[in-house]
Protein backbone atom coordinates (compact mmCIF):
# COMPACT_ATOMS: atom_id res chain seq x y z
CA UNK A 1 0.00 0.00 0.00
CA UNK A 2 1.33 3.44 -0.91
CA UNK A 3 2.53 5.33 2.17
CA UNK A 4 1.57 9.01 2.43
CA UNK A 5 2.58 11.16 5.39
CA UNK A 6 1.22 14.59 6.27
CA UNK A 7 2.57 16.68 9.13
CA UNK A 8 -0.21 17.91 11.44
CA UNK A 9 -0.80 21.67 11.37
CA UNK A 10 1.58 22.04 8.42
CA UNK A 11 0.88 22.31 4.73
CA UNK A 12 3.18 19.67 3.31
CA UNK A 13 2.77 16.20 1.90
CA UNK A 14 5.46 13.66 1.11
CA UNK A 15 4.91 10.15 -0.26
CA UNK A 16 7.12 7.08 -0.16
CA UNK A 17 6.44 5.48 -3.51
CA UNK A 18 7.80 3.40 -6.37
CA UNK A 19 9.82 5.57 -8.71
CA UNK A 20 12.18 5.08 -11.63
CA UNK A 21 14.51 7.73 -13.04
CA UNK A 22 16.46 7.36 -16.29
CA UNK A 23 19.34 9.83 -16.74
CA UNK A 24 20.63 10.75 -20.19
CA UNK A 25 23.54 13.12 -20.79
CA UNK A 26 22.59 16.13 -22.90
CA UNK A 27 19.21 16.91 -24.41
CA UNK A 28 16.51 14.52 -25.58
CA UNK A 29 15.85 16.40 -28.82
CA UNK A 30 18.35 14.34 -30.83
CA UNK A 31 16.80 11.07 -29.66
CA UNK A 32 13.40 11.23 -31.36
CA UNK A 33 13.54 7.73 -32.96
CA UNK A 34 14.87 6.21 -29.73
CA UNK A 35 12.28 8.03 -27.63
CA UNK A 36 9.50 6.89 -29.95
CA UNK A 37 10.66 3.28 -29.66
CA UNK A 38 10.89 3.50 -25.87
CA UNK A 39 7.49 5.20 -25.65
CA UNK A 40 5.80 2.57 -27.84
CA UNK A 41 7.09 -0.11 -25.50
CA UNK A 42 6.00 1.65 -22.31
CA UNK A 43 2.52 2.49 -23.65
CA UNK A 44 1.99 -1.22 -24.32
CA UNK A 45 2.72 -2.17 -20.68
CA UNK A 46 -0.06 -2.48 -18.12
CA UNK A 47 0.77 0.85 -16.39
CA UNK A 48 1.35 2.53 -19.75
CA UNK A 49 -2.13 1.59 -20.93
CA UNK A 50 -3.66 3.52 -18.01
CA UNK A 51 -2.30 6.89 -19.22
CA UNK A 52 -5.20 9.02 -20.45
CA UNK A 53 -4.05 12.66 -20.34
CA UNK A 54 -1.00 14.88 -20.75
CA UNK A 55 0.33 18.41 -20.27
CA UNK A 56 3.44 20.30 -21.28
CA UNK A 57 5.74 22.23 -19.00
CA UNK A 58 4.25 25.56 -19.99
CA UNK A 59 0.74 24.65 -18.82
CA UNK A 60 -0.96 23.27 -15.73
CA UNK A 61 -4.00 22.17 -17.76
CA UNK A 62 -4.38 18.48 -18.57
CA UNK A 63 -5.46 17.47 -22.07
CA UNK A 64 -6.93 14.10 -23.05
CA UNK A 65 -4.92 11.68 -25.12
CA UNK A 66 -6.49 11.16 -28.53
CA UNK A 67 -6.53 7.56 -29.75
CA UNK A 68 -4.53 8.09 -32.95
CA UNK A 69 -1.65 5.80 -32.06
CA UNK A 70 1.58 6.37 -30.19
CA UNK A 71 3.40 8.02 -33.08
CA UNK A 72 0.64 10.61 -33.49
CA UNK A 73 0.70 11.22 -29.74
CA UNK A 74 4.31 12.25 -29.88
CA UNK A 75 3.95 14.30 -33.06
CA UNK A 76 1.24 16.33 -31.40
CA UNK A 77 2.99 16.82 -28.07
CA UNK A 78 6.75 16.73 -28.38
CA UNK A 79 6.91 19.99 -30.31
CA UNK A 80 10.15 21.85 -31.05
CA UNK A 81 11.54 23.98 -28.25
CA UNK A 82 10.56 27.65 -28.22
CA UNK A 83 14.18 28.53 -28.98
CA UNK A 84 17.30 26.46 -29.74
CA UNK A 85 18.63 24.91 -26.55
CA UNK A 86 15.55 25.78 -24.49
CA UNK A 87 14.41 23.16 -21.95
CA UNK A 88 11.21 21.22 -22.57
CA UNK A 89 9.05 18.99 -20.43
CA UNK A 90 5.97 16.88 -20.93
CA UNK A 91 4.01 14.76 -18.49
CA UNK A 92 1.44 11.98 -18.88
CA UNK A 93 -0.86 10.70 -16.13
CA UNK A 94 -3.61 8.17 -15.49
CA UNK A 95 -6.12 10.98 -14.82
CA UNK A 96 -6.30 14.76 -14.59
CA UNK A 97 -4.99 15.78 -11.18
CA UNK A 98 -5.53 19.01 -9.28
CA UNK A 99 -2.52 21.10 -8.31
CA UNK A 100 -0.82 19.62 -5.24
CA UNK A 101 -2.61 16.28 -5.53
CA UNK A 102 -0.60 13.07 -5.30
CA UNK A 103 -0.19 11.66 -8.81
CA UNK A 104 -0.99 8.02 -9.41
CA UNK A 105 0.91 6.71 -12.41
CA UNK A 106 2.76 9.43 -14.31
CA UNK A 107 5.63 9.70 -16.77
CA UNK A 108 7.65 12.91 -17.11
CA UNK A 109 10.19 13.75 -19.79
CA UNK A 110 12.64 16.55 -18.98
CA UNK A 111 14.70 17.72 -21.95
CA UNK A 112 17.58 19.76 -20.52
CA UNK A 113 20.21 20.80 -23.07
CA UNK A 114 23.46 22.43 -22.01
CA UNK A 115 23.21 25.94 -20.60
CA UNK A 116 26.07 28.43 -21.15
CA UNK A 117 28.19 25.50 -22.28
CA UNK A 118 27.52 23.51 -19.10
CA UNK A 119 26.18 20.02 -19.81
CA UNK A 120 23.14 18.79 -17.93
CA UNK A 121 21.37 15.47 -17.58
CA UNK A 122 17.95 15.01 -19.16
CA UNK A 123 15.58 12.63 -17.42
CA UNK A 124 12.60 10.36 -17.79
CA UNK A 125 10.87 9.99 -14.43
CA UNK A 126 8.18 7.38 -13.79
CA UNK A 127 6.00 7.54 -10.69
CA UNK A 128 4.61 4.03 -10.56
CA UNK A 129 1.49 2.51 -9.00
CA UNK A 130 1.98 0.38 -5.91
CA UNK A 131 2.01 -3.26 -6.94
CA UNK A 132 3.98 -2.69 -10.14
CA UNK A 133 5.74 -6.01 -10.64
CA UNK A 134 9.43 -6.52 -10.05
CA UNK A 135 9.56 -8.21 -13.46
CA UNK A 136 8.27 -5.07 -15.21
CA UNK A 137 10.75 -2.84 -13.37
CA UNK A 138 13.55 -5.19 -14.40
CA UNK A 139 12.35 -5.11 -18.00
CA UNK A 140 12.18 -1.30 -17.84
CA UNK A 141 15.91 -1.23 -17.22
CA UNK A 142 16.68 -3.73 -19.96
CA UNK A 143 14.60 -1.91 -22.58
CA UNK A 144 15.93 1.49 -21.54
CA UNK A 145 19.55 0.37 -21.82
CA UNK A 146 18.87 -1.19 -25.22
CA UNK A 147 16.95 1.80 -26.58
CA UNK A 148 18.36 4.94 -24.96
CA UNK A 149 21.92 6.23 -24.41
CA UNK A 150 21.47 5.78 -20.67
CA UNK A 151 24.05 7.37 -18.36
CA UNK A 152 22.60 5.66 -15.32
CA UNK A 153 19.17 4.82 -13.96
CA UNK A 154 17.50 3.74 -10.75
CA UNK A 155 14.24 2.15 -9.61
CA UNK A 156 12.69 1.38 -6.24
CA UNK A 157 11.15 3.45 -3.48
CA UNK A 158 11.80 7.17 -3.31
CA UNK A 159 10.59 10.15 -1.31
CA UNK A 160 8.20 12.21 -3.42
CA UNK A 161 7.54 15.84 -2.51
CA UNK A 162 3.86 16.24 -3.34
CA UNK A 163 2.79 19.65 -2.09
CA UNK A 164 3.22 22.32 0.55
CA UNK A 165 6.02 24.49 1.81
CA UNK A 166 9.40 23.16 0.72
CA UNK A 167 11.02 23.67 4.13
CA UNK A 168 8.23 21.78 5.90
CA UNK A 169 8.35 19.01 3.30
CA UNK A 170 12.13 18.77 3.65
CA UNK A 171 11.77 18.41 7.44
CA UNK A 172 9.35 15.57 6.84
CA UNK A 173 11.59 14.02 4.19
CA UNK A 174 14.52 13.95 6.61
CA UNK A 175 12.42 12.17 9.23
CA UNK A 176 11.10 9.68 6.69
CA UNK A 177 14.59 9.06 5.29
CA UNK A 178 15.73 8.11 8.78
CA UNK A 179 12.93 5.57 9.01
CA UNK A 180 12.89 4.27 5.42
CA UNK A 181 16.54 3.54 4.67
CA UNK A 182 15.94 2.16 1.18
CA UNK A 183 13.98 5.18 -0.08
CA UNK A 184 16.08 7.48 -2.26
CA UNK A 185 16.12 11.26 -2.35
CA UNK A 186 15.55 12.01 -6.04
CA UNK A 187 15.19 15.76 -6.48
CA UNK A 188 14.98 16.26 -10.24
CA UNK A 189 16.07 19.89 -10.10
CA UNK A 190 19.30 18.93 -8.33
CA UNK A 191 19.83 15.80 -10.40
CA UNK A 192 20.20 17.74 -13.64
CA UNK A 193 23.68 18.63 -12.32
CA UNK A 194 24.40 16.02 -9.63
CA UNK A 195 23.66 13.04 -11.89
CA UNK A 196 26.60 13.95 -14.11
CA UNK A 197 28.97 13.28 -11.23
CA UNK A 198 27.53 10.29 -9.39
CA UNK A 199 24.64 8.32 -7.93
CA UNK A 200 22.41 9.72 -5.17
CA UNK A 201 22.87 6.51 -3.20
CA UNK A 202 21.65 3.08 -4.26
CA UNK A 203 18.16 1.68 -4.72
CA UNK A 204 16.62 -1.70 -5.46
CA UNK A 205 17.65 -1.52 -9.12
CA UNK A 206 20.60 0.42 -10.48
CA UNK A 207 21.44 0.57 -14.19
CA UNK A 208 24.93 1.62 -15.17
CA UNK A 209 26.57 2.49 -18.47
CA UNK A 210 30.24 1.73 -19.03
CA UNK A 211 30.91 5.41 -19.72
CA UNK A 212 29.44 6.49 -16.38
CA UNK A 213 31.40 3.87 -14.46
CA UNK A 214 34.61 4.84 -16.24
CA UNK A 215 33.89 8.51 -15.50
CA UNK A 216 34.07 7.54 -11.82
CA UNK A 217 37.42 5.82 -12.29
CA UNK A 218 36.15 2.22 -12.28
CA UNK A 219 35.31 -0.39 -14.91
CA UNK A 220 32.39 -2.75 -15.38
CA UNK A 221 34.84 -5.62 -14.89
CA UNK A 222 35.67 -4.27 -11.42
CA UNK A 223 32.02 -4.18 -10.46
CA UNK A 224 31.14 -7.55 -11.96
CA UNK A 225 33.92 -9.21 -10.00
CA UNK A 226 32.81 -7.64 -6.70
CA UNK A 227 29.14 -8.34 -7.35
CA UNK A 228 29.88 -11.93 -8.26
CA UNK A 229 31.60 -12.43 -4.92
CA UNK A 230 28.40 -11.24 -3.19
CA UNK A 231 25.99 -13.43 -5.16
CA UNK A 232 25.15 -15.50 -2.08
CA UNK A 233 23.93 -12.38 -0.26
CA UNK A 234 20.83 -11.73 -2.40
CA UNK A 235 22.85 -9.41 -4.61
CA UNK A 236 22.09 -9.94 -8.30
CA UNK A 237 23.61 -8.50 -11.44
CA UNK A 238 23.35 -8.89 -15.19
CA UNK A 239 25.88 -7.59 -17.67
CA UNK A 240 24.97 -6.88 -21.27
CA UNK A 241 26.44 -5.10 -24.25
CA UNK A 242 24.63 -1.96 -23.06
CA UNK A 243 25.80 -1.86 -19.46
CA UNK A 244 25.21 -3.43 -16.06
CA UNK A 245 22.01 -4.03 -14.07
CA UNK A 246 22.27 -4.50 -10.30
CA UNK A 247 19.48 -5.64 -7.95
CA UNK A 248 19.35 -5.59 -4.14
CA UNK A 249 17.20 -8.63 -3.46
CA UNK A 250 14.24 -10.02 -5.37
CA UNK A 251 11.92 -7.02 -4.98
CA UNK A 252 12.03 -3.42 -3.77
CA UNK A 253 11.57 -2.61 -0.09
CA UNK A 254 11.25 0.68 1.76
CA UNK A 255 13.78 -0.38 4.37
CA UNK A 256 11.49 0.47 7.29
CA UNK A 257 13.70 0.07 10.37
CA UNK A 258 10.56 -0.09 12.55
CA UNK A 259 9.42 -3.20 10.66
CA UNK A 260 12.80 -4.98 10.41
CA UNK A 261 12.75 -4.97 6.62
CA UNK A 262 15.86 -6.49 5.00
CA UNK A 263 18.64 -3.95 4.52
CA UNK A 264 21.58 -6.31 3.95
CA UNK A 265 21.43 -6.49 0.11
CA UNK A 266 21.20 -2.70 -0.13
CA UNK A 267 24.09 -2.29 2.30
CA UNK A 268 26.24 -4.76 0.37
CA UNK A 269 25.61 -3.00 -2.93
CA UNK A 270 26.23 0.39 -1.32
CA UNK A 271 29.63 -0.89 -0.23
CA UNK A 272 30.49 -2.35 -3.64
CA UNK A 273 29.36 0.77 -5.50
CA UNK A 274 30.72 3.31 -3.02
CA UNK A 275 33.03 4.70 -5.68
CA UNK A 276 30.02 5.60 -7.86
CA UNK A 277 28.07 7.48 -5.20
CA UNK A 278 28.18 11.25 -4.82
CA UNK A 279 30.32 12.53 -1.96
CA UNK A 280 27.69 15.18 -1.34
CA UNK A 281 24.53 16.49 -3.00
CA UNK A 282 23.15 19.87 -3.90
CA UNK A 283 21.55 21.20 -0.69
CA UNK A 284 17.75 20.97 -0.64
CA UNK A 285 15.83 22.64 2.21
CA UNK A 286 15.43 22.30 5.96
CA UNK A 287 17.76 19.68 7.47
CA UNK A 288 18.52 18.48 3.95
CA UNK A 289 20.22 21.80 3.25
CA UNK A 290 23.00 20.87 5.67
CA UNK A 291 26.01 19.23 3.98
CA UNK A 292 26.72 17.05 7.03
CA UNK A 293 23.18 15.67 6.99
CA UNK A 294 23.26 14.93 3.26
CA UNK A 295 26.66 13.26 3.54
CA UNK A 296 25.46 11.16 6.47
CA UNK A 297 22.42 10.05 4.45
CA UNK A 298 24.52 9.17 1.39
CA UNK A 299 26.80 7.03 3.59
CA UNK A 300 24.07 5.59 5.84
CA UNK A 301 24.81 1.97 4.96
CA UNK A 302 28.56 2.42 5.42
CA UNK A 303 28.29 4.42 8.66
CA UNK A 304 24.79 3.83 10.11
CA UNK A 305 25.49 5.42 13.48
CA UNK A 306 26.52 8.68 11.84
CA UNK A 307 23.19 8.84 10.03
CA UNK A 308 21.20 7.88 13.13
CA UNK A 309 22.94 10.63 15.11
CA UNK A 310 22.77 13.32 12.42
CA UNK A 311 20.94 16.44 13.55
CA UNK A 312 17.74 16.61 11.52
CA UNK A 313 15.96 18.94 13.91
CA UNK A 314 14.21 22.04 12.61
CA UNK A 315 16.24 25.22 12.99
Amino acid sequence: MQTVHTLPHAKAEVAVRLTAVLCIKGGLSALDPALSSWWRWWRATIPGQTLVCWRDGASSAWRPLVAHGVEQELLGMWTPASSPGAPRSIQWADRAYDHGELLGHSVTWLDLPAVLGQERVSMICLRLPEGTSAALLTQLGEVSMQTLPLWWGTAGYALDYVSGRSDVAAQQMAALARRYWCAQLLDLTSLQWDALQGLPGVNWLTWLSASFVEHRGLTLDDLVQALGAASGERVFHRRSANGLSVAAGAEPVKGDINQSEPLAPYARIAHIMKGLVLETMTPLAGPLARPKVLKAWLNRFEAPQVWLQADISHE
